[in-house]
């Protein structure tokens, strides 16, 4: 019997913290695709290919984890082919829903910053190899999380620039004093 992901094309690779991770078939058939054609350097493209869904995993990852934090249960992380997708459970509130919004590109430069200040102070690495995963998860990265907070389509910039409106309403809100649950005059 087939699961709803498997007839969608998606299959478990993991599990991480309990939240199942799915990979579409597409990703694997363009994986031994790109394979077929770099018989001069196959490492570098295995590299490179790990590294290129290490930025989705690595966004979604973000979502999943301040998501978990907003008290919303994660249900599943999928990668596709030019994007992910982190399904969870309707946040509290659209402040939570904003902050969520932010946790998958905040991931995304925790992770690139010190790869790139790494090129920026020594260089690349004198193993060839690995040069991707300093170029893709470093600079590639950081592209990647400035084009998603643009305020289009299904971007997370949609979402994430609605939280400072919402801050600065809380800001603004009267303060209250706080309740005395003793009936005591306090000063």
């Amino acid at each position: 019997m087939f699961t709803r992901k498997e007839v969608r094309g998606l299959f478990r690779v993991a599990t991480v913290s309990g939240v199942p991770i799915f990979i579409h078939w597409s990703v694997v058939a363009i994986a031994l695709f790109m394979l077929t054609g770099a018989l001069k350097k196959p490492v570098m493209t295995v590299v490179a290919m790990a590294s290129y869904l290490s930025i989705l995993l690595v966004h979604e990852s973000g979502h999943a984890l301040v998501a978990k934090t907003k008290h919303c249960e994660v249900y599943s992380v999928e990668l596709y082919p030019i994007h992910g997708l982190c399904c969870f459970a309707q946040p509290f509130n659209k402040r939570d829903h904003c902050v969520i919004a932010w946790g998958g590109v905040i991931a995304q430069v925790i992770v690139a910053i010190p790869l790139v200040t790494y090129i920026a102070f020594l260089g690349y690495p004198s193993l060839e190899a690995i040069d991707p995963v300093f170029a893709l998860l470093g600079f590639f990265s950081l592209f990647i999380a400035a084009i998603n907070l643009l305020p289009m389509g299904r971007l997370d910039g949609v979402l994430v620039w609605q939280l400072f409106p919402l801050i600065v309403k809380d800001w603004k809100k009267p303060k209250r004093p706080p309740k005395n649950p003793h009936g005591f005059r306090t000063y």
